[in-house]
């Protein structure tokens, strides 16, 4: 169980709280050795350490030998690891830097770890790579060649290849990240069965609960936990692995991965809008429960709608989930952790707090003496994620919860009602349960409010969408979605024709300022021209200057050359000669800006053959 306790081979980490002297050490912290299932032989040993530092502690002649003995035995005697590594940070969006998934997801995290002391509390567990064989248990060969792929393609074949995908954006170091997360989660659940620790968190991305065998999705490039429960099953020799998803969108490639299995049991809470929410279609609907072997082993509870609240969680755990977890006895648990269910989240567009996230994480804590790993997922406001980690962490560590009421809303009700009514004959403890109960009618007439009302609408308008049509990522902006519609139907066809956008006028309000401005905007040449070839098409009809090296490309109207030249070279700032409009692909936003003006006005001459009469900046409002 809990072996290697001994200063000698159990060395040091950065981590360790080396602070206090020995009398802060309490005789009391050997029971949870005891507790954590040590040989009864191991506890001389732990108490000679002790008499050992307490020998050192009277002497005054070897301070630095007492404290490094100290600093050990504290270091040993944590029983919640820790896993994450900077690498994972070197997966990021070419050129816009305020996509969703983002690196600061985990560097904040970490940061609001160590500002909360928790982090000193912690085991810091080694990170590796996943290895081919331990990726093959889930994936396909295709599908690591083309991860191992990235490494070398150029700019452009990373953009193109990204677009080729579910959702994803890639570049020259996604494999590596990829790799170091799935091996890092790997290594805290080794850590974890092999009795050196009792449960632990895994602050890595990209998440990996939406990835396929055969191809990513969904900001996903590897199944991270499909990957550490079978090197479980495989090494470890278990029979029951729980794996509790509470991200706000379905893991799609979990499910599909342990379909067939009874081996694992995957329980999803996500928001399912009659299929219309990402991933999208009927797979995550509550009537998936299984197949084959696996059948009865996979339970969906989708919400419809958004807004749900910690008393609708709580319902369906005190209902549904924590009477099934109990009667499977699982040997292990995985928390398929994604905050984007939180509040504040602006994806999920839900409300649950990190009371919640932690007071869930307790219950699952009493489950296989503790041994309980959390793994992020989702989660896309920065503190919600921090804080949603935080919490979860405090309640492995065993810190008291608060309790929460499950109180939950009429919608959520239903959604609890109908898996239960899915799942039920499966599972003894849930035997009670009417297959033929309807919802009263009282709860019909609640379940139909206005807000429901809404949801319905939105439903029928997107019934006619297939569900592999849905983004994870969409802009709130409704000008810039209706124009983004546009140009991508435009340049799936061979029509050249500007594209109508709408009958009626309308403006849009461009940033006053963007963080590439100052190194991707250089000084104009003396003259432009009006009508510019573009450079590898020599098409005239809409081209575009780049405002780093002012050569000129045709539009995404016409072959995409501006884009791609930006991809390439990584120029990110262009101006439009139809409209002296200025993009820049990194913010994915118009700019106006003082510094844009010289460019600006020598269009302006090349196009009216007279300076523009230049609208004060102040004056334009956001």
């Amino acid at each position: 169980m809990n072996e290697g306790c001994s200063p000698e081979t159990e060395p040091v980490t950065e981590s360790s709280n080396c602070e206090g002297d020995i009398n802060s050490v309490n005789i009391e912290n050997i029971d949870l050795v005891v507790e954590m299932g040590s040989s009864s032989s191991q506890i001389p040993g732990v108490m000679n350490n002790l008499m050992k530092l307490d020998l050192h502690n009277s002497s005054t002649t070897n301070s630095v030998e007492v404290e490094e003995k100290e600093c050990s035995y504290i270091e040993c005697r944590k029983q919640t690891g820790l896993v994450y590594d900077d690498i994972m940070t070197r997966h990021h969006h070419l050129f816009c830097q305020a996509h969703p998934e983002r690196p600061n997801r985990i560097i904040h995290t970490i940061d609001v770890l160590k500002e909360s002391k928790v982090l000193s509390q912690l085991k810091t567990v080694v990170s590796r790579d996943v290895t081919m064989e331990e990726v093959l248990t889930c994936h396909n060969q295709h599908h690591w060649k083309f991860l191992k792929s990235l490494t070398n393609m150029t700019n452009r074949e990373l953009y193109q290849t990204g677009e080729c995908y579910d959702s994803i954006y890639v570049n020259n170091s996604t494999y590596h990240a990829a790799v170091r997360a799935a091996g890092s989660l790997v290594s805290l659940t080794e850590e974890v069965l092999s009795g050196k620790i009792r449960n632990g968190a895994a602050v890595i991305r990209p998440p990996g609960h939406h990835c396929e065998v055969d191809r990513p999705m969904g900001f996903c490039f590897l199944g991270n936990v499909p990957i550490a429960c079978h090197y479980a099953l495989n090494n470890y020799g278990l029979n029951r692995i729980l794996v509790l998803d509470w991200d706000i969108h379905h893991g799609n490639g979990t499910q599909d991965m342990f379909y067939n299995d009874n081996r694992v049991l995957y329980i999803s809470l996500h928001r399912y809008d009659n299929g219309n929410f990402y991933p999208g279609g009927t797979r995550m609907s509550s009537e998936m429960v299984g197949e084959g072997d696996g059948l009865g082993y996979n339970l969906n509870i989708g919400w419809n709608g958004a807004h749900k609240t910690d008393g609708d969680y709580m319902a369906a755990f005190y209902s549904l989930i924590l009477p099934i977890v109990s009667e499977y006895d699982p040997e292990l648990v995985f928390v398929s952790a994604g905050f984007d269910s939180g509040r504040f989240d602006p994806l999920g567009k839900c409300d649950v707090t990190s009371e919640c996230y932690g007071l869930m994480t307790s219950y699952l804590r009493n489950l296989c003496n503790g041994r309980v790993i959390i793994a992020l997922e989702g989660g896309y406001n920065l503190t919600t994620v921090a804080e949603g980690m935080k919490a979860t962490i405090e309640a492995l560590l065993g810190e008291p919860q608060s309790s929460i009421p499950p109180l939950p809303s009429a919608s959520a009700k239903q959604s609890i009602q109908v898996a239960a009514q899915c799942i039920s004959k499966y599972w003894q403890c849930l035997w009670f349960v009417d297959l033929e109960d309807e919802a009263s009618p009282d709860e019909t007439a609640v379940a139909t409010s206005k807000s429901e009302d809404v949801l319905n609408n939105v439903s029928e308008q997107l019934d006619a969408k297939k569900p592999e049509q849905l983004n994870l990522f969409k802009s709130e902006n409704k000008e810039e979605e209706l124009i983004m519609s546009q140009i991508e139907a435009s340049t799936s066809s061979d029509n050249k024709e500007p594209v109508k956008i709408s009958d009626e006028l309308f403006a849009v309000t461009p940033k006053l300022w963007c963080e590439h401005l100052e190194d991707h905007v250089k000084t104009p040449p003396q003259t432009l021209q009006a009508k510019p070839k573009c450079l590898s098409c020599e098409d005239d009809s809409e081209s575009w200057y780049c405002l780093s090296c002012y050569k000129p490309y045709c539009s995404r109207y016409v072959n995409e050359h501006m884009l791609f030249h930006g991809v390439e070279e990584t120029h990110l700032i262009t101006l439009s000669m139809s409209d002296l409009s200025v993009w820049c692909y990194g913010c994915n936003s118009y700019i106006h800006n003082e510094v844009l003006l010289d460019a600006k006005n020598k269009g302006h001459i090349a196009k009216f053959g007279s300076p523009a009469v230049i609208v004060a900046l102040e004056t334009v409002k956001e």
